[in-house]
């Protein structure tokens, strides 16, 4: 990866609780390279959906739920002055 930013991760919500994030610029390049097994391709953190529900966990960190969809309401206008913007209520359940 080639011409790219690092900045600090320091806005209200982040995608990791890593302190830099990345910042590809319009001239970002990123090419295919050999796997020298160095770096953890993964890199999860998984928890029990209860940590979530009782906020055990840093609010401000973005999580990604792995569940089943049991319910899902219908979409709705987010606000009146607002026809571009919809919103719906997913229920999930632990698939543990």
């Amino acid at each position: 990866m080639s011409q790219f930013k690092v900045a600090f991760a320091s806005s209200s919500f982040r995608p990791t609780s890593h302190a830099f994030k990345l910042n590809f610029m319009f001239q970002t390049r990123v090419v295919l390279a050999d796997d020298d097994g160095s770096i953890h391709h993964f890199g999860f953190s998984f928890v029990e959906a209860q940590r979530i529900i009782s906020w055990e966990l840093n609010p401000n960190i973005l999580v990604d739920v792995i569940g089943r969809v049991y319910n899902m309401s219908q979409v709705h206008q987010s606000s009146p002055n607002d026809s571009k913007n919809k919103r719906f209520t997913v229920d999930i359940e632990d698939a543990a």
